[in-house]
């Protein structure tokens, strides 16, 4: 396993492989897929695999594990495919720990002896889509935490000891579009309202004690209890006409907070649809970007982020080549954040940044027209081909430049910008170079807007945004960005320039990292640690 440190995805399923799972595992640090269904696999949990802190997926089904699921489960912090332990031995409870798992869009814990309820801190799963407990002996009600993971699609439950009523939040989950309870202790009357008239019988089969439901559940009806409801009928002709004069006055309320509110958002649509005004840029139609970049063919594609795709786009008849990034948040709140960086990234000017020269705004498509920067990125010349093992090109005069633009760009966006901007993702990949080698920092737009304040840190504007190597130690530990840390992820990138060792290496595990291992070589011979290109530089 040593010799397979950079292996990524591992794929052992359908095969007679037994005992258990070997700790050598644990040296795979670059593991983010691993498929072990369908084996003869047995022993405790894998606590082992907890090591591989990269995994996004885990497949262990149909396996002969066995005991509890260790409460180390929730250090698998970068799950976020898949946690598939189905059709094994576990027993006991369902880990607390598993909030921990915020990432995860698909859980399988079916067919095991699971003798508990379903934790509450299941909530804390916000990413969760896909949710499968059947064939336990789960207890209790079905939780209410359970209505916090808004993006929930499908739920199943069937073939354990539920009880109580279905709660009625279920109908009115807008994501929800299967769900199986079927074979449970579940009692009480089946809601109507909501989703629920999108389920049929097969969603409540064996569950002796419901009622009531729409006709394609076939559920029996209710029993009513006819003296209850003549009692509460003549209480109903008593005060019907003392709730015909408050319903007369809380309509008229309804419609004048109906009329507020529609004015209220009138003007506010009216503010989000508006283009910024911003001096400058250019202001282009949705058809021109689509004319310029051939319908955002895949051919003109040149890249694709989290936050948008970035297209080649031809403008004025050939002779402007720049580069198209749309926009693919949809919330008010992602567009009211766009509107107020285009006003400051119009102000940002410098030779080593991106810079923006038009936009495109309006509620269906948006999108900032950039400077294209024709030599690539820094990482594509560092390493040829994305290996380690190709000789960079890149001679020191020229890195030492690459090195001096960046910092002339970071410096202007700590301290020439009228609001002070913190990059968040500094890297080799975010630096792009023209043909004359100048170095350009690019995807500064979507790191933090640091307000006007005395000092050069403070409450920001978004979210985090990183990648594991070049993130400072003290986000980590909660701390608010500064522009400290676009500095500590720079000085990553100077010791990757002239060592050519990813942060991320696979050299690089059990607490050591690229910077301890340079400063280590300063007591014997700092060139150890240069990049062999530069040293046959110096040589020649």
């Amino acid at each position: 396993m040593v010799q397979m440190a950079s292996l990524g995805s591992l794929n052992l399923s359908d095969n007679f492989i037994s005992g258990s799972i070997p700790p050598s595992f644990c040296s795979l640090q670059q593991l983010r897929h691993l498929y072990l269904s369908h084996n003869r696999l047995s022993g405790k949990f894998p606590v082992e695999l907890t090591r591989c802190s990269l995994l996004m997926l885990l497949d262990l089904s149909y396996n002969h594990f066995e005991g509890p699921v260790s409460p180390q489960i929730g250090n698998f912090r970068n799950l976020a495919l898949s946690l598939n332990l189905s059709s094994n031995h576990f027993q006991g409870n369902i880990p607390e720990t598993i909030q921990n798992l915020i990432l995860l869009e698909e859980i399988d814990f079916s067919r095991h002896n699971f003798s508990c309820v379903i934790p509450s801190s299941i909530e804390r799963c916000i990413s969760l889509k896909y949710s499968y407990f059947s064939n336990n002996i789960i207890q209790g009600p079905i939780p209410e935490s359970l209505k916090l993971i808004t993006d929930l699609e499908s739920l199943d439950l069937t073939h354990n000891q539920l009880n109580g009523t279905i709660p009625t939040w279920i109908g009115n989950s807008q994501m929800i579009k299967f769900l199986n309870l079927s074979y449970n202790r579940l009692s009480g009357e089946v809601p109507k309202p909501g989703r629920f008239r999108f389920f049929n019988r097969s969603s409540f089969l064996g569950n002796m004690g419901l009622c009531g439901g729409t006709t394609q559940m076939d559920l029996p009806p209710c029993e009513v209890q006819h003296h209850k409801h003549k009692t509460k009928k003549k209480l109903l002709y008593v005060i019907v006409t003392v709730i015909l004069g408050c319903m007369l006055l809380l309509w008229v309320a309804f419609i004048i907070w109906y009329l507020f509110l529609k004015q209220k958002y009138r003007k506010q649509d009216v503010m989000l649809t508006a283009i910024p005004n911003i001096h400058g840029t250019s202001t282009y139609t949705e058809r021109e970007l689509e004319v310029a970049t051939a319908g955002f063919n895949e051919a003109n594609l040149l890249g694709t982020g989290s936050f948008g795709s970035v297209y080649k786009a031809i403008m004025d008849d050939g002779r402007t080549t720049v580069a198209v990034k749309v926009l693919h948040e949809e919330t008010v709140r992602s567009y009211k954040s766009l509107k107020r960086e285009c006003e400051i990234l119009s102000k940002i000017k410098h030779r080593n940044l991106v810079g923006m020269t038009g936009l495109t705004m309006n509620p269906q498509f948006r999108a900032l027209v950039l400077e294209v920067i024709p030599n690539g990125k820094l990482e594509q010349h560092l390493y040829p081909g994305g290996l380690e093992e190709e000789t960079c090109e890149l001679t020191l005069k020229e890195r030492l430049s690459i090195g001096i633009d960046v910092a002339n760009g970071l410096e202007y966006l700590q301290e020439g910008c009228p609001t002070q901007v913190v990059h968040c993702d500094m890297k080799p990949q975010n630096v792009l170079l023209d043909n004359d080698m100048v170095a350009h920092i690019t995807d500064f737009g979507i790191g933090k807007l640091l307000l006007d304040r005395p000092n050069d840190q403070a409450s920001s504007i978004g979210f985090l945004r990183g990648s594991i190597g070049y993130i400072p130690p003290e986000y980590g530990q909660g701390s608010g960005v500064s522009v400290k840390g676009d500095t500590y992820s720079f000085d990553v990138v100077l010791l990757e320039m002239f060592t050519r060792k990813r942060p991320t290496s696979g050299m690089f595990s059990d607490g050591l990292d690229l910077r301890k291992w340079v400063v280590s070589s300063f007591e014997n011979d700092i060139l150890t640690v240069v990049d062999v290109a530069l040293k046959n530089d110096r040589q020649a």
